[in-house]
Formats: C-alpha cells, sequence, structure tokens
C-alpha cells in the first residue's frame, strides 16, 4: 500500500486490450461533436469544445483536462486541422509539465497519483499519432518514477512487520512494470535491482527464522513475489505502448469509433450509458464537508473515483462536464441509487434515452419535466453534494 492507497499502477495488468479500447475512446472522444464533412453547425460544436479544453488547461495542475485534451488532438488530426491539433497538443505538454513539477514539488501520495495518470495518459497519447504528447509524457515520468521508486524503498526498508515489508516489495514489482510497460527500460532498471536487493535481505532475514512453520511461509511467500514479478514484467513487456498501437493499427479501429461500437469492442462501460445515448448524467456522493444544501458547484472528491467516472463518461461517447446538466428540451428525470451516493440521469426528448428511461426505469424514480419543483433539480437524498456531471459531447448545459 502506497499512502493508504491501492497503487494503480496494477491497472498496467490490463492495459493490453482494455487499455487499447481506452486509448481509441479517449481519443475519439471528441468524434460525437464533428466528424469530416459534418455540418457547420458540428464544426462549430468542435470549435467551442477546442476552447474549452484550452480554457480548463489553461494556468491547471489538475491532469483532468489532459484527457479532453488528447481527444481534442487527436480529432483535430483526423479532420486535418492543423492548427487545432498543434494548439491541443502544445496545451497539452504545458500541462503535463506543470502537474509534473508541482507533484515533485508535493512528494507522497501526489506523485503517486500524478504518475498513474502519467501512465494511464501514454497509452492514450499513443492514439493521438502526434508526437508532442507522448514526449512530454515521458520526460515527466522519467522525473518521478524516482521519486516514487525511493519512497516505495523506504516504506520496504521501514517496514514495521513483514507483511508491510511483503507490501512495499510487491508495489515495487508492480511499479517496475508499470515502466517496463510505457517503454523506460532507464528507469526499469534500477527499479528492478532495488527490488533483487531487498528480496535478498529478506529471505536472509526469512532464513534466519528459528520458528519452522513461519520460516517456510516467509520464504514460500517471497518465492511466489518474484514468480509474481517476472510474470508482471513480462506481461508488460508484452502489452507495451508499442505493441498497443500495432494492436489498433492491425484492428482497424479508429478514434471515430461510435459509442455502441466501443461497447462491442470490449469497453467495460455501464450499460445505462451506452442504452441512454444522449442523456445527461449528474452523480452525488455523500461528502464530508460539502457545499451546502442546494449548491450548484461541483464539490471535490477521490481522484481515483473522478478518474474511473471520466472514463465510464468518455467511453460513452460523453464528456465530463463542470456545468450541470441542461434543462432545454428535458423529457424525464430517472433517479438511482448508488453506494454512499444517488445519481441523476436527464433524458431529453426525441432520443434514445427518452423511450428507454421511460420502459427502465422505475415509476417511484422517474419524475416527468413538467412535475421538477419550480426550486430545481436536487437529489432525492439528504447530505448527497454534486460530484460528477457527464454530458452529451458538444451539448449545452446549465452553465452555458
Amino acid at each position: 500500500m502506497f499512502g493508504g492507497r491501492k497503487m494503480s499502477s496494477l491497472r498496467y495488468l490490463i492495459l493490453g486490450f482494455a487499455g487499447l479500447v481506452l486509448g481509441v475512446v479517449l481519443a475519439g472522444s471528441v468524434a460525437a461533436w464533428a466528424q469530416p464533412g459534418d455540418n457547420a453547425a458540428s464544426a462549430a460544436d468542435f470549435k467551442s469544445a477546442y476552447d474549452a479544453a484550452i480554457t480548463d488547461a489553461k494556468g491547471s495542475e489538475s491532469l483532468d483536462p489532459a484527457y479532453e485534451l488528447l481527444g481534442v488532438a487527436g480529432n483535430a488530426r483526423q479532420r486535418n486541422l492543423t492548427d487545432m491539433a498543434t494548439g491541443a497538443a502544445n496545451a497539452f505538454s504545458d500541462l503535463i509539465q506543470r502537474a509534473a513539477t508541482a507533484a515533485l514539488r508535493k512528494g507522497g501520495s501526489v506523485a503517486q497519483d500524478t504518475l498513474d495518470q502519467l501512465v494511464d495518459l501514454r497509452f492514450f497519447a499513443g492514439t493521438t499519432q502526434i508526437e508532442k504528447p507522448a514526449t512530454a509524457l515521458d520526460a515527466a515520468m522519467r522525473s518521478l518514477f524516482p521519486v516514487v521508486a525511493k519512497t516505495l524503498e523506504s516504506r520496504a526498508d521501514s517496514a514495521p512487520n513483514w507483511e508491510d515489508k511483503l507490501g512495499a516489495l510487491r508495489d515495487l514489482a508492480s511499479l517496475q512494470a508499470s515502466a517496463t510497460q510505457v517503454m523506460l527500460d532507464d528507469m526499469a532498471t534500477p527499479i528492478a535491482a532495488a527490488f533483487d536487493t531487498r528480496v535478498a535481505a529478506a529471505e536472509t532475514s526469512a532464513t534466519a527464522e528459528e520458528d519452522t512453520a513461519e520460516r517456510a511461509r516467509r520464504l514460500g511467500a517471497l518465492t511466489e513475489l518474484k514468480r509474481s514479478r517476472t510474470d508482471q514484467v513480462n506481461d508488460a513487456a508484452t502489452n507495451n505502448v508499442s505493441a498497443v498501437a500495432q494492436q489498433m493499427g492491425s484492428s482497424g479501429r479508429t478514434a471515430g469509433t461510435s459509442p455502441l461500437q466501443r461497447s462491442e469492442a470490449g469497453a467495460d462501460v455501464p450499460a445505462e450509458l451506452i442504452e441512454g445515448e444522449g442523456s445527461c448524467i449528474e452523480t452525488g456522493y455523500h461528502l464530508e464537508n460539502g457545499n451546502p444544501a442546494g449548491s450548484q458547484q461541483i464539490v471535490p472528491t477521490d481522484p481515483e473515483l473522478r478518474r474511473i467516472h471520466d472514463r465510464d463518461c468518455v467511453n460513452s461517447g460523453r464528456v465530463p462536464s463542470t456545468d450541470r446538466c441542461s434543462m432545454s428540451n428535458l423529457s424525464l428525470l430517472c433517479y438511482a441509487r448508488l453506494p454512499g451516493g444517488e445519481k441523476i440521469t436527464y433524458a431529453y426528448r426525441d432520443t434514445p434515452a427518452d423511450a428507454y428511461f421511460k420502459k427502465t426505469c422505475a415509476a417511484d424514480d422517474l419524475v416527468p419535466a413538467d412535475k421538477i419543483p419550480k426550486s430545481g433539480v436536487s437529489f432525492h437524498s439528504p447530505g448527497v453534494r454534486l460530484a460528477f456531471v457527464c454530458a452529451p459531447a458538444g451539448s449545452e448545459t446549465a452553465g452555458d
């Protein structure tokens, strides 16, 4: 464990084929805004999305806008909009540098979280077929891998008990696998050496254990750890960023894949996000120290939870938004309970979502547009605060 949180670098195991799909959809997330040959209105939507992505990233140290910038850059390249592709790629590179610099300054779990996102983004960057984002990510990761590795090494060295030491060594092995998968061998090699040195010391300590059963248990755990490390690194080498890019090319998938095609391709997207096409979703949680009841502002929440939400949102052909869902042309609201929270789906007239939620939304959870209180849309559960908004790409929101 690192800083009390599971290392998300362990996700390298799913980045072979799941990463292939995620990379495609993230780079193609703006495909719904406009495709080559679309009308002037769609082109205007795309320009608006480009401007919004640039604005969101400007001066920010958060990596949240990075996914959107990659989508804009990749789609602009497909449309031969060179200036926009270059502008988005430059904004992305600047953002990556700021985020990495901030993570180095703050250290600890911030450095780990930032590195985790950079590793993910490195796969997604390959789908843009633009060199600058990948170059920026490689430089940023090279600055952070040693910092995170040193923290894990210190954790292993100062572990108060055997299980904590073993956990730190597992995380160190996963960090090596992450560096291997993004093809930074100069980062993976010293991590591997640090792992080997500490495992050898642990074996010496385990061999000296007087209790026969405990000695056997510890030595067996170390043998399994070494085997697991070998498997992880081999798997990471097989499913590295270059291999994933080649798989994408041979599969014929492009950044313009539709939400339905993305679902069939294997992206793990909740069914209501796919079936409820065109809908807008507000998700809230019981958050400590949240905003006052009735606040329209999105409250901050756990970055890992945000990452999961934003990926599901983009995978479905929508985009994360900082504004509330639009009330224009609204047909109904469908409420649903979540562990620790609640979500509200806005279905609009004459969209697939309208028909879908009229059939699937329970009567007690469905609120027709003309039954919404004059005070506006709010969560049913007391204490729930707005955390995320997932809006149809190119749509107008309540804040527009």
